[in-house]
């Protein structure tokens, strides 16, 4: 981790699904943080970008840097409390879709308790006597009509599954490290996953692919659905 460099991706300097007077719902590529950093060189971010662009914006939740996908932002201080309720409420539905090494059961549910890892932030680890409790649900869906021809490829003589993944708790890097010790690590994972994949050489293969909620302001029903950088077509 000493050697990484941060060089979000420049364009799209923003993808947006939807926006109304009240939120936004964006696109995040990998490589750009949620929320600026404590670094001058980690100011760029998704939420910078809105606030550049639009004036008042909050980020009601967070992708992990290297995480893709769906992500809700506020537009007003009423959204934000609005928006923050229905997270805490789970009344937001998310899932997520990824690429893991080996091979999973056809669906199951990871309970692993997860701490900080004091002594190595960001990372996290799994602590059955410290750590709080996280729930990840999972379902393996049909993976070689969706794969991209270059994963076909690179990924010939590798065991590879398509799941679908539901964060039930929201804990930091809750579904890379439940699928790490599952003992399917994620595709292109640099922080738990590089010791079992060093022969990939890909970004991380973990996207927030679907998004669904009631609109807090119109009662109108949203959903948003998103399709990952390593599949043809949406899968579901």
């Amino acid at each position: 981790m000493t050697d990484f460099v941060y060089k979000p991706p420049q364009n799209p300097y923003l993808k947006i699904v939807y926006k109304d007077e009240y939120l936004m719902v964006l696109n995040k590529p990998g490589g750009l943080l949620s929320v600026p950093g404590r670094l001058p060189i980690h100011h760029d971010s998704l939420i910078t970008r809105v606030r550049n662009s639009y004036g008042y914006a909050e980020a009601v939740h967070r992708l992990d840097m290297d995480t893709s996908g769906l992500l809700v932002v506020s537009l007003s201080r009423e959204a934000t409390s609005a928006l923050g309720k229905m997270f805490i409420q789970k009344q937001i539905c998310k899932q997520y879709l990824a690429l893991v090494r080996g091979d999973t059961a056809q669906e199951g549910a990871l309970s692993y308790p997860i701490r900080c890892d004091l002594l190595h932030r960001p990372l996290q680890v799994v602590d059955y006597m410290q750590g709080k409790k996280a729930l990840t649900r999972f379902t393996k869906l049909p993976l070689q009509d969706f794969l991209i021809n270059s994963f076909k490829q690179k990924l010939a003589s590798t065991k590879i599954s398509l799941v679908s993944l539901i964060p039930v708790t929201g804990r930091s890097h809750q579904l890379r490290i439940h699928m790490q010790n599952y003992g399917t690590p994620i595709l292109g994972d640099r922080f738990y996953g590089k010791d079992h994949i060093q022969d990939i050489n890909c970004d991380l293969c973990l996207h927030a692919a679907f998004l669904a909620f009631t609109h807090p302001f119109t009662n109108e029903r949203l959903c948003f659905k998103s399709t990952p950088f390593f599949l043809k077509e949406f899968p579901f």
